[in-house]
C-alpha cells in the first residue's frame, strides 16, 4: 500500500474535480505492507511492536460474530478485513511521508494531549 494524507488527497480530488474521471485513483510516497506500517507506527512513539496477525478466514468469522452484537464495528472490521487482501497501490501523487503524519500526531500530542483522548 502507499498511504496518502487527507490533505494530499483532498487535493488531487480539487484538481480532478473538473476532468472526466469519476474517481481519482491516488497514493502517497511510501509503499509499505501492512506490517510496515504498524512497526512506523510503534517506532514513531519509542515502543517495541507488538503485531498478531490473523488468518483472513478468521476475520472473516469475527465480522459475522461482530454483526450480531454491532453493525458499525462489524463494518469496520469488514473494512480491515478486505483491505488485507486487495493491493492497495496508487500512483504517487502525495508528498507527505507516513512517518511525517505520524510525528506531527505526535507533537500535536505532545502539545494537547486531550486531542488524542489520552
Amino acid at each position: 500500500m502507499n498511504p496518502i494524507h487527507g490533505r494530499d488527497l483532498a487535493r488531487a480530488c480539487v484538481e480532478t474535480a473538473h476532468g472526466e474521471p469519476l474517481e481519482v485513483v491516488a497514493g502517497g510516497p511510501d509503499v509499505m505492507t501492512q506490517r510496515e506500517a504498524a512497526e512506523l507506527a510503534f517506532d514513531v512513539v519509542g515502543k517495541p511492536a507488538k503485531l498478531t496477525v490473523i488468518p483472513l478466514w478468521l476475520g472473516r468469522v469475527l465480522v459475522w460474530l461482530l454483526a450480531v452484537v454491532s453493525r458499525q464495528y462489524a463494518d469496520l472490521a469488514d473494512f480491515i478485513v478486505t483491505a488485507g487482501k486487495i493491493d492497495g497501490l496508487g500512483p504517487t501523487v502525495g508528498t507527505t511521508s507516513l512517518r511525517d503524519y505520524f510525528e506531527e500526531l505526535k507533537q500535536r500530542d505532545r502539545v494537547d494531549p486531550q486531542a488524542s483522548g489520552a
